[in-house]
């Protein structure tokens, strides 16, 4: 979730200045840790604002 935010990749669904919105649903960032040794995964979904 911290380099969704930090590299700001829901950025590219804002348009370049001057254009039309492309997008303008609500946008959700999604991280998935999986652990091999243990076979477990963690999943958190965020709704982001841009």
């Amino acid at each position: 979730m911290r380099q969704i935010k930090e590299k700001g990749y829901a950025l590219r669904f804002q348009g370049k200045l001057g254009d039309d919105k492309v997008y303008t649903g609500d946008i959700l960032a999604i991280g998935i840790g999986y652990w091999k040794d243990s076979k477990e995964h963690e999943c958190k979904i965020e709704k982001l604002s841009i």
